[in-house]
């Protein structure tokens, strides 16, 4: 379970996390906003997770996310 938190300029967007997996290193999740389903999957090393965004109908934009305390 989790939660994505983002900004859009000064507007603040969260949405939980669904279709969430994690297999061998490889993650996934989806998270809606503004009524679009964003789909992240990456892989694991160390403390970040690199991979990609995929939206229906866009190209993929690659992300990383890192776990701090």
């Amino acid at each position: 379970a989790g939660q994505l938190t983002t900004w859009r300029g000064s507007v603040e967007l969260r949405s939980p996390l669904r279709e969430i997996g994690f297999d061998s290193g490889n993650v996934r999740f989806t998270a809606d906003l503004q009524g679009t389903a964003f789909r992240f999957k990456g892989t694991l090393e160390n403390n970040s997770v690199t991979g990609n965004i995929e939206r229906t109908g866009k190209a993929p934009v690659p992300f990383t996310l890192q776990f701090v305390e």
